[in-house]
C-alpha cells in the first residue's frame, strides 16, 4: 500500500511515467489557468486540435460543442500547442473553453501524434481515446462509455455509508473513529509528500470548524523532528501504516481529502491540494442549519 499511494498533483500522469518535471498548470484562453489537480477529478473529455489548415480539428470542436450541452456530466476542453485567432472564434463559438498546451508537450505525452485526438479521462487515469479519423457515431460512444462508466478510487463510495474502524494514535492510544461526533475530515497523509506537510496549517485552522483526523501512511518515514510537527500541529493523527484504513476507501494519492458526516455516509471527497475555503465551504454545507452550534462543539479540538 505503501507504494501504490501516490502524490494527487501526478495522479494523472503516474500511469504515463512521465511527470516529473511537466507544468501543474495550463493557461486558458480566459485569461486564467487550469491545474493538473482539476483534471485529475471528474469526467474529462480532453480534444488536441490545431487550428487553421485542419477542417477535421473545426469539425471535432463542433461535435463537442453539441455534446457540452448533451453531456451535463462531464467536463470538455480543448487543448492546443499555440493560439490563433481561428482557434478562439471556433472554440468561443461551440462554447468550449481553451487552454495552451506550449509546444503540445501535453499531447506528446499522452500520445497524441496528429490533430485531432480526444483522450478521455475518469478521475486521472485513460479509458478511452478517438484518433482521427474517427466518425461521429464513435465519438458519441466514447462519451457515453465516459459518462457511464463508474468512478474510480475514493469517489465510488460518495453517497454510501462507510465504516471507518479502531486505530492507535500519535500518542499510542485507542480510538473507534465511528464514534467521532459530527461530520470528520480525514485527511490521508504521507510523510513523502510535500503537499501533505503543506496543508497542516490548513487543517489546524479547519479544526474551528470541524473534527480532523489525520491519517497517517507509512510513520516509519518520520524523522524525530517530522514527529515534533505533527504534535505541535494539534491534530488527531491516527497510524495507518498498513493501510487498512486508505485501502477501506481505495485511497490512491496523497492527500486525499474525505468528509464523513455523522451518520456515516462519505459526502465530499478531493484528491490533492485543497485551499482552506474550498474545505470550509464543504464542511459548512454539510453542517447545514446546525452549523453554528456544531462548530462550538468541535473547536475544543480535532
Amino acid at each position: 500500500m505503501r507504494a501504490a499511494v501516490l502524490t494527487a498533483g501526478v495522479l494523472l500522469f503516474s500511469v504515463l511515467g512521465w511527470a516529473q518535471d511537466y507544468p501543474v498548470a495550463f493557461p486558458t484562453l480566459a485569461g486564467g489557468t487550469i491545474g493538473i489537480e482539476e483534471l485529475a477529478r471528474g469526467r474529462w473529455a480532453l480534444a488536441f486540435v490545431v487550428l487553421p489548415n485542419c477542417p477535421a480539428c473545426e469539425k471535432v470542436i463542433r461535435w463537442l460543442g453539441q455534446a457540452n450541452h448533451a453531456y451535463p456530466g462531464l467536463n470538455f476542453l480543448l487543448f492546443a500547442p499555440w493560439l490563433t485567432d481561428e482557434l478562439e472564434a471556433a472554440s468561443s463559438q461551440a462554447g468550449l473553453a481553451l487552454a495552451v498546451d506550449k509546444g503540445g508537450r501535453l499531447g506528446a505525452g499522452l500520445g497524441v501524434k496528429r490533430a485531432p485526438t480526444v483522450v478521455f479521462f475518469l478521475d486521472g487515469r485513460p479509458v478511452g481515446r478517438l484518433d482521427w479519423p474517427f466518425t461521429e457515431a464513435e465519438r458519441v460512444h466514447g462519451l457515453d462509455e465516459l459518462a457511464t462508466t463508474p468512478r474510480a478510487g475514493p469517489w465510488q463510495y460518495l453517497g454510501a455509508v462507510v465504516s471507518l474502524g479502531t486505530f492507535t494514535t500519535l500518542e499510542g492510544e485507542p480510538v473507534n473513529l465511528d464514534e467521532l461526533p459530527g461530520p470528520v475530515v480525514l485527511s490521508f497523509f504521507n510523510p513523502l509528500c510535500p503537499p501533505c506537510w503543506e496543508a497542516l496549517p490548513i487543517l489546524t485552522e479547519a479544526r474551528r470548524d470541524v473534527a480532523v483526523v489525520l491519517v497517517l501512511l507509512a510513520s516509519h518515514a518520520l524523522s524525530e523532528d517530522d514527529w515534533q510537527v505533527l504534535r505541535k500541529a494539534g491534530l488527531r493523527v491516527v497510524l495507518d501504516d498498513e493501510g487498512e484504513l486508505a485501502q477501506a476507501l481505495a485511497v490512491r494519492a496523497t492527500p486525499t481529502y474525505v468528509i464523513r458526516d455523522g451518520k456515516g455516509v462519505i459526502r465530499w471527497i478531493q484528491e490533492g491540494v485543497v485551499e482552506l475555503e474550498e474545505l470550509r465551504t464543504a464542511v459548512l454545507a454539510i453542517l447545514g442549519e446546525g452549523g453554528e452550534d456544531k462548530r462550538e462543539q468541535s473547536q475544543g479540538g480535532g
